[in-house]
């Protein structure tokens, strides 16, 4: 299953149904500002599901990683994937 591509995003939006009229909800949305849990392809839309089910898992996997990479892994080596690694972890906990 492929999931949505590009970088997601929180989206404040108001609600226009009937019973919530005028309140906000919080959507996650793609570089064009659509609801990536609204697809016209349901495969595309449970992949993005289970990549969002797995992320506390992934997030706590990551912290780790990280800790034993700075423990055993000389600096020199750890430069850009470290930082990639902790702007994830910085998104992931809205820093």
């Amino acid at each position: 299953m492929k999931n949505t591509k590009g970088e997601w995003r929180i989206m404040q939006c108001l609600v226009k149904k009937a019973d919530y009229h005028g309140q906000t909800e919080t959507v996650i949305v793609d570089e064009d500002n659509r609801n990536i849990l609204n697809r016209k392809d349901p495969t595309e839309e449970a992949a993005n599901a289970l990549l969002i089910a797995a992320a506390p898992e992934l997030l706590e996997a990551g912290k780790q990683a990280m800790i034993l990479l700075e423990k055993y892994v000389p600096k020199k080596y750890l430069a850009i994937g470290m930082e990639n690694l902790r702007q994830a972890i910085a998104k992931a906990e809205g820093k």
